[in-house]
Formats: C-alpha cells, structure tokens, sequence
C-alpha cells in the first residue's frame, strides 16, 4: 500500500475545493479538515468524500463559494442562512 503525507494530501484536496470554487483560505482549512478525519480513522467524513462534494457542487446543492450569514442574533437565539455553503465556512465577515 503507498502511503501519502497528511500535507501532500491536504495539498491535493485543497486544490480540488478551489477548483469548484471555495476561495483558498477555506478550501485549505476544509482540505485539512477532510485529512484530520482520515486521520482519526473517520474515512466516511476523509477524502473518500471528494467526488460527492465536486458532483453537489456541480448540481448546486453545494456553493462553495458562498458564506453562512446570519440573519437574526438576539443573543440566545442564533438564526443562520446557509446558503449551501461548505459547512466549515466561518459565519458573516
């Protein structure tokens, strides 16, 4: 079996998130994101997953491109838009 450094790969899928429209600094945390899971043994939530996101991208049911926003903030009550945004997108900036 060959075996791949965990950067190498964080590399490779950050380079595939960007390429379906998430701007660099979030296609590399989500890329590092994707890599920790399959390093933790969680291979359903790793890079297994690569082909589904490219394909809801491709569909529109995934913008990666857009941010969450929130639309309401009465302290204890937080309502957010997703807007079919990569979920490990920081929320309005």
């Amino acid at each position: 079996m060959k075996h791949y450094r965990a950067e190498d790969l964080s590399r490779f899928a950050s380079a595939i998130l960007e390429a379906i429209g998430m701007n660099p600094v979030d296609a590399a945390f989500a890329a590092e994101v994707i890599v920790a899971s399959d390093l933790a043994g969680h291979g359903s939530h790793g890079l297994r997953r690569l082909p589904e996101y490219v394909e809801r991208a491709g569909s529109g049911l995934l913008a990666p491109g857009e941010r969450p926003v929130v639309e309401l903030d009465l302290g204890a009550l937080l309502r957010l838009d997703g807007r079919r945004a990569w979920a490990t997108s920081p929320c309005g900036t």
